[in-house]
């Protein structure tokens, strides 16, 4: 049996966050919350919270309904999406696996998705994976400043429009920079 493959933790893609890995993450986090809960979740949740506003294109349900399936068929999840999901040992193994590995450009494609999905579930990892899973969401961020000030001195930018765009994101990548490092901080006087 063959598990759901992320990105290569070295090589992660600068293109953003692959929606089938955002629905893994959302999904497996859910069950495993709704395990320590005791409500079990169901396939109609998933496909419900999959529809983000803010997502410039949702994922459609056959490919949610895809994941939903091949986390069943490699024993991730157990049950009947339409009674109630639960989370597997396995699963709880992929799920961490999946928070830990480096994190694909915030601001591009399911970016924003993922870092939403990532921080709703971390509290779900022990301590290290915590730490681990939140530095992978800086690095990420780290990179796509570096990557938004290169782009801010080339020529194409030059222009008074596109530059005060472009400053724009800066900030805001630089914001959001701050607050990971915020909670990374927070993370680390809890664990003292």
């Amino acid at each position: 049996m063959t598990l759901h493959t992320a990105p290569s933790p070295s090589t992660p893609c600068r293109l953003g966050e692959r929606i089938q890995d955002v629905l893994w993450l959302m999904t497996l986090g859910a069950a495993w919350r709704g395990l320590e809960s005791g409500e079990p979740i169901t396939g109609s949740q998933i496909l419900q919270a999959a529809r983000v506003p803010s997502l410039s294109c949702s994922p459609c349900p056959d490919v949610i309904v895809a994941c939903l399936e091949e986390m069943l068929r490699c024993d991730c999840l157990i049950g009947d999406p339409c009674q109630g999901l639960t989370i597997t040992g396995q699963g709880k193994e992929v799920f961490a696996r999946l928070m830990g590995e480096p994190a694909a450009s915030l601001r591009i494609g399911a970016g924003r998705l993922a870092v939403r999905v990532r921080l709703a579930f971390l509290d779900l990892l022990d301590g290290e994976a915590r730490c681990a899973a939140l530095d992978a969401l800086i690095a990420a961020a780290e990179d796509d400043l570096a990557l938004l000030s290169t782009g801010l001195n080339e020529s194409a930018w030059s222009g008074p429009f596109g530059g005060s765009w472009a400053v724009r994101d800066m900030a805001s990548a630089s914001q959001d920079l701050r607050t990971l490092g915020s909670l990374r901080s927070l993370l680390a006087t809890v664990a003292a």
